[in-house]
């Protein structure tokens, strides 16, 4: 002991020289108080401060050691307040400062994951606790979890408990009933019962203890997660408890809490939109407006990279981009399919048959079983169409027209996709869906329920409605818009407010010929109160009913399928929904819910036709065919400005994004395709590569 005080003293060195001896820091306290009591120095002041003695420097000048990580760290000292003891008094910062980084995805799955390890260790420590701390732990928690308004007495006791034991604020919930689950912390309890009272105590009295010990273990009680990986935050949504999850979202800044997940990679936001609690149900609107961000990672989903969503198909002389989101709806139901295969023309005895390249295009809705039906679809669409296809060859006359051979192809496809989907056990929702066949001459839409596809043209001559409407009369398509583009001014068709936008408008240099843009429904929405369909739906036994509600200020009636009170449905044609198809009676097609596609048949035209848009009603629910039109010609117009690469799965993304703005409630699905020239992908029209834009002084 006396020689290790002599060597740290610096005595040996002195006595005895030894230059391969390490230095002794200047800042050691053993050498500095053997100096200053043989040549005492009245301005020197210890590095290493006492308790008793607090004194203020600056940190630039002193270190103190760090009794965690055994370094030296510049701090400050804080001296002693009135009225403070000297056990009051402490060092600043006496930890070393941890430097605070954003986390990602891969270190949030790793927290969430070290968090619930840590959350079944505990609950099965408290399992095993003796039966006198569990009678403690157990009427601390059942404090937090009382329903009643907490009164002054029952509060005092409360605080009492905490400043006694503060490692109550952690302690795991066991064997409490309906109090809470098991592996809740008491946060979770509070958050579990929305007892918003006992939940501000426990923040404050954690937050007191902290300051007066320098413990910090008890810190970021919100971070704490259950067996299930779920939050205070996350408990409080799905609970419906609207006052709670106000309480607490503040303190979900870091990480934000669109991207604080549980082990079901849901956030807070997903949890309460996807909630059967009726509270939640009841609350859901103010939920959604309070935890709603535009990035949560339960509304965006996890999408795949720009390059696995684009394509390009040189035979065809088409690009298409992909999009996809859950939405508001926390769950993704949609499902969609782009694939291409060879296709042999004529019979299969000539040599010289032509092999042209096929393209299919789907999306599929789903509803009522977290996409099972819509994945079957999307992922045996093609493999059933090509046999049927095939099948059909074999056994048509050659005098058909092209609309009857594909509804007879589409017709035998679609029946046998949904036997085969019957014959899964547990399969309870079902899906619309909307098809497009692309070849080198034609475009074949087949559409099953209020999915929707559309075309958008151009054409290089002035034309009014009436005539574009009597150039189409013998065509099985509706035009629905038109628009002169660069006529010096606004046309009589061109509606009065601009579509909006996502980013800033730009100017777009005016061309010579003046543009005749319109779009054309290539499918009509299969609902329960068009006229045929309501006319089967009732043979078949059922009923149609019309539910009208306010939302915002406006009035909205929907048209519902009525088997029970529990059992409605809003569209008169899916795969799957077994339910609606069940007399015995009737064939498949004349039941109220029927698989069978309505098929229209367009022939390509590589001078006029522009965009084929297919998407799910999530978009259409709050777009026009118009509006959809505008903004995919706008932004098309912008983007292509700065990127020629992904320009498609760019626009699918932002439409997808103005559709939840615009208050779109449901999963959300496009396929963007461009029907020209994969030259120059840049330009909605066919005219020529718009200039880049310049800086002048």
């Amino acid at each position: 002991m006396i020689a290790r005080w002599f060597d740290r003293s610096g005595i040996g060195q002195f006595v005895a020289p030894d230059s391969e001896a390490e230095s002794v820091s200047e800042n050691d306290e053993s050498s500095s108080q053997f100096w200053n009591l043989v040549a005492p120095d009245p301005k020197f002041t210890s590095s290493v401060p006492t308790i008793d003695s607090p004194t203020r420097f600056s940190s630039k000048d002193r270190n103190v050691f760090c009794k965690h990580c055994s370094k030296w760290t510049a701090t400050d000292l804080v001296a002693t307040q009135p009225g403070n003891t000297s056990k009051d008094s402490q060092v600043n910062c006496l930890s070393t400062p941890k430097q605070q980084k954003s986390m990602s995805s891969t270190d949030m799955i790793s927290d969430v994951h070290d968090r619930v390890l840590s959350a079944c260790i505990d609950t099965s420590n408290a399992m095993r606790s003796p039966p006198i701390e569990k009678n403690i732990n157990g009427r601390f928690l059942r404090m937090c979890g009382s329903v009643t308004k907490m009164s002054d007495k029952v509060e005092t006791k409360f605080r009492k408990l905490i400043n006694k034991k503060p490692h109550l604020l952690r302690i795991r919930a066991t064997n409490l009933g309906e109090t809470a689950p098991d592996g809740y912390t008491s946060l979770q309890v509070t958050a579990y019962a929305n007892h918003v009272a006992a939940a501000k105590i426990i923040f404050e009295l954690e937050k007191e203890y902290r300051n007066k010990s320098r413990d910090n273990q008890y810190s970021e009680l919100h971070l704490d997660r259950n067996m299930f990986g779920h939050t205070a935050l996350h408990i409080a949504g799905e609970r419906g408890n609207l006052e709670m999850v106000q309480l607490l979202l503040p303190y979900y800044q870091f990480p934000n809490p669109a991207f604080l997940i549980d082990l079901g990679k849901q956030t807070a936001f997903g949890r309460a939109v996807t909630s059967p609690n009726p509270k939640a149900k009841k609350n859901q609107r103010a939920l959604e407006r309070t935890l709603f961000s535009s990035n949560d990672i339960s509304i965006s989903g996890n999408p795949k990279a720009k390059e696995q969503r684009m394509g390009r198909i040189k035979s065809l002389k088409l690009d298409y981009g992909t999009s996809e989101m859950p939405g508001r709806r926390g769950t993704m139901e949609d499902a969609m399919a782009t694939e291409t295969w060879y296709d042999e023309v004529g019979d299969g005895s000539d040599v010289s048959a032509k092999r042209q390249e096929i393209a299919l295009f789907a999306v599929c809705d789903g509803h009522g079983d977290n996409g099972v039906v819509s994945n079957f679809i999307a992922s045996n669409v093609s493999r059933i169409l090509r046999d049927c296809k095939r099948d059909t060859d074999k056994s048509i006359s050659e005098d058909i027209t092209p609309k009857d051979y594909w509804n007879k192809i589409w017709g035998l496809a679609c029946l046998q996709l949904d036997d085969q989907l019957r014959k899964f056990d547990m399969v309870a929702g079902g899906s619309t869906a909307v098809f497009a066949l692309v070849t080198e001459n034609e475009i074949i839409v087949a559409n099953v329920g209020d999915s929707r596809c559309i075309l958008v043209c151009e054409k290089d001559e002035k034309l009014t409605r009436t005539n574009v409407n009597a150039d189409n009369a013998n065509n099985d398509v509706d035009v629905d818009y038109i628009k002169i583009k660069n006529t010096g001014g606004q046309h009589e068709n061109e509606p009065l407010e601009p579509p909006p936008q996502l980013i800033n408008e730009v100017s777009i240099p005016s061309r010579d010929n003046a543009k005749l843009i319109t779009v054309r429904a290539l499918s009509n929405d299969h609902k329960p109160n068009l006229p045929d369909e309501c006319e089967r739906i009732q043979k078949a036994g059922f009923y149609v009913k019309d539910i009208t509600f306010e939302e915002d200020g406006e009035k909205i009636t929907i048209h519902k399928i009525v088997k029970n009170d529990k059992s409605q449905l809003a569209v008169s044609r899916a795969f799957g929904d077994f339910d609606f198809k069940s007399n015995n009676q009737l064939q498949a097609c004349e039941q109220s819910v029927i698989p069978c596609a309505e098929v229209r048949v367009h022939e390509r035209n590589p001078e006029e036709d522009l965009y084929l848009i297919l998407a799910c009603d999530g978009i259409w629910d709050v777009m026009t065919n118009e509006a959809v039109m505008d903004f995919v010609q706008q932004q098309s117009e912008i983007k292509s400005m700065e990127s020629v690469d992904n320009i498609l799965p760019d626009i699918a993304d932002s439409l997808l994004q103005q559709c939840l703005l615009n208050q779109s409630r449901d999963n959300m699905s496009c396929i963007l395709i461009k029907l020209q020239s994969s030259i120059n992908t840049t330009d909605l029209s066919s005219s020529s590569r718009l200039p880049r834009k310049a800086l002048f002084e």
